[in-house]
């Protein structure tokens, strides 16, 4: 897995919308650079300006979409063959463009003193020096992005690592009170337990929706052996999951976290819900659990998963993942929000 993530590091993708904006935000920055240079001093400036933004946007629109179906179909992904492409594609797309525009630019009078090779060799050869430019500036951008993604990867495989452990202890943890209380009950615990380690030791990342709540209903099961009377659970889940992905023990330490500190520090315990709901392009679980007065979400590292899975989340969903927590008198609530559908 590490090493599929590294390999995609080296490589570019042109078909994104992050990508088009930025092209086209450059292009027309560089053509106020030339309508602003004193070489077209001595024409009007909104003719000038009007010509060469119009002419830069369609290039590099067609450049760009060209560019993106050539590396797709081609799956040309290594830097150099990407840029290589680009500037082919760049050059030939002005060289039409100009050709077939000169007779419209030529009416104007700002190129009267050209002939068509004149004006069609000048446009591919400020074409090529802008796409030089470009060029720099994205293998800039993509370079920040690997760098930014290494570091994350990094972060998210330390994260893992903090949550397993802690996972795994807190399980063994109530086999081994089952043990001395009902061994019967330990024996099907152990069967729930092999499950659980085969998730929270997987070389995978993550995992469907459905996985994780089945992982949860299996922790639950559980505690239930341990605290009996004391833990009531409430589902309320959807008849189907669609095919959502989420970083591996998401919705389980949330639970867990409600549990230890929720249910657990009081005399009668309390309930605790999950809650699944599917919309267009969000699904939304909420967990809330019962508190006693001296609850906090914060206490005995409780607050530190909550923050490990925050960043995990930020991470997998690049920023458009949703955790919020919410106390009121009687109970805690915590709030997961991820997209999906995209």
């Amino acid at each position: 897995m590490k090493k599929e993530r590294d390999a995609a590091l080296t490589t570019i993708n042109l078909c994104q919308q992050s990508v088009l904006i930025r092209v086209l935000l450059l292009s027309q920055a560089l053509g106020l650079l030339l309508v602003i240079s004193p070489i077209n001093s001595q024409y009007d400036f909104l003719i000038v300006w009007s010509a060469v933004t119009f002419s830069c946007l369609w290039v590099s629109i067609v450049s760009l979409l060209l560019s993106c179906v050539i590396t797709k179909a081609l799956r040309v992904k290594r830097a150099y063959s990407v840029f290589l492409i680009i500037f082919v594609v760049v050059a030939l797309v002005t060289l039409v463009f100009s050709y077939f525009s000169f007779p419209f630019v030529s009416g104007s009078g700002v190129i009267s003193d050209m002939t068509v090779t004149d004006f069609v060799l000048k446009s591919v050869g400020v074409s090529i020096i802008m796409t030089l430019v470009g060029a720099l500036y994205l293998s800039m951008y993509f370079e920040s992005i690997e760098r930014i993604n290494a570091q994350a990867n990094a972060e998210l495989d330390a994260l893992h690592a903090q949550i397993r452990p802690h996972f795994l202890f807190n399980c063994l943890n109530t086999v081994a009170e089952l043990i001395h209380v009902s061994p019967k009950d330990a024996e099907k615990s152990i069967m729930n337990l092999s499950g659980l380690f085969r998730a929270a030791l997987a070389a995978k990342s993550s995992s469907t929706l459905e996985e994780e709540i089945e992982l949860t209903k299996q922790y639950l099961e559980l505690e239930k052996w341990r605290l009996a009377e004391r833990l009531s659970v409430h589902w309320k889940l959807p008849s189907e999951y669609p095919a959502v992905y989420l970083p591996v023990l998401t919705i389980q330490p949330l639970v867990e976290n409600a549990v230890k500190h929720g249910i657990e520090p009081g005399v009668y315990g309390g309930k605790v819900s999950i809650e699944v709901n599917i919309g267009n392009k969000w699904v939304t679980t909420i967990i809330t659990n019962a508190i006693n007065q001296d609850f906090s979400p914060h206490q005995n590292g409780a607050g530190i998963s909550i923050l490990n899975i925050e960043r995990r989340l930020q991470y997998f969903f690049e920023g458009r993942a949703n955790l919020a927590c919410f106390t009121s008198e009687n109970e805690f609530r915590v709030k997961l929000t991820i997209p999906y559908g995209d």
